[in-house]
């Protein structure tokens, strides 16, 4: 059983828009060592990173490789989305990565306030 999960965090976004945007939409293999190599980070953070992926559902879980579940792509498609059009209005892309992932979990809260 998953855990109650909502949007994906800021860091959690980062993660996602580095494996879709490597893996061209699901369309090629990603291993840890691309992600690293991507964001310039730790294979430590990338392997904890993918564990509190897989742990709420976004990617697929017993594989070796970075292989995101719809439910994952779809988040990823997402962020992405927001990125380019936060980057657009000139926001940076190193803000616009995570700032998209805010904005994202700040609208889930609306939604979640709304059905409550």
């Amino acid at each position: 059983m998953r855990p109650e999960k909502g949007a994906p965090t800021a860091s959690q976004g980062k993660y996602l828009q580095a494996i879709c945007r490597l893996s061209r939409g699901g369309q090629r293999v990603v291993f840890q060592r691309d992600v690293v190599r991507w964001l310039n980070c730790s294979k430590p953070s990338v392997s904890r990173a993918a564990a509190l992926l897989r742990q709420q559902g976004w990617l697929e879980p017993d594989r070796r490789d970075l292989a995101l579940t719809p439910e994952g792509l779809e988040w990823a498609l997402r962020l992405c989305q927001t990125r380019r059009q936060l980057e657009t209005l000139g926001v940076p892309e190193t803000a616009a990565a995570p700032a998209a992932a805010v904005l994202l979990a700040a609208e889930g809260a609306e939604r979640q306030e709304q059905d409550g």
